[in-house]
């Protein structure tokens, strides 16, 4: 068996210091680079590779005792099946449009009253400065097109069987590796910048090696050794 972190992954020390967030790729030391950590209203650990996601998440285990690393393509799916049976969504809601329980940007986003905020300047592309939340936030309706980044855990519709965020937000990397040559390493289920039937939470992404970007994070999985 396995387990999933409820959260997407986020920088240590993010919580509290809005300073942490990436504005760029740099590259992962362990040790040195801040560690990844699993915890609600973290800023999501972007502008990262794939195999950085996966260094980063085989840290993230506090003890010998469990191993932790990246998500297998099989997890992923098994996630979303385990969904889709237990936690109240349809095969539609996770195979063909995602925005009633992610967040896109054709998402509504309702009455969050604590958190933060970063919303993508889609002239420029590029990610404004996160805002903490000091009263309550609300995107007006669907109608939006607002692309806004959460931090983990914050958006409660989101929350499905205890995991937040699995839909939307940032893509996650997995250990998959696609068929194509030139972008053979997979990420699942889009962003907030992606609207949620183009991206739902069972698609794959190909990119490559060297990808990474403001709107690509990871999220662990851990097992006992």
């Amino acid at each position: 068996g396995f387990l999933i972190g409820r959260y997407e992954a986020g920088i240590e020390g993010s919580i509290t210091d809005l300073t942490k967030a990436r504005t760029e790729h740099t590259d992962i030391i362990i040790g040195t680079s801040p560690k990844a950590i699993c915890q609600k209203d973290a800023i999501p650990y972007n502008w990262i590779t794939c195999s950085e996601a996966q260094v980063l998440s085989k840290d993230m285990t506090s003890n010998s005792n469990y191993a932790s690393s990246l998500m297998f393509g099989i997890q992923w799916d098994l996630v979303c099946k385990f969904l889709e049976i237990k936690g109240g969504l349809t095969e539609a809601d996770i195979k063909s449009n995602s925005t009633s329980w992610g967040n896109y940007r054709d998402a509504k986003i309702e009455n969050i009253e604590s958190g933060k905020y970063a919303i993508l300047d889609t002239n420029t592309d590029k990610l404004g400065e996160w805002t903490k939340i000091i009263s309550v936030f609300t995107k007006s309706d669907s109608g939006d097109n607002s692309s806004i980044l959460l931090a983990t855990g914050i958006l409660e519709n989101t929350n499905k069987m205890n995991s937040y965020d699995f839909a939307g937000n940032v893509w996650k990397w997995t250990l998959v590796m696609t068929s194509g040559t030139s972008n053979p390493c997979a990420s699942r289920e889009g962003d907030y910048f992606d609207s949620g039937s183009n991206c739902p939470a069972s698609k794959y992404y190909g990119s490559k090696t060297n990808g990474n970007y403001y709107s690509f994070g990871f999220r662990p999985t851990f097992y006992v050794n």
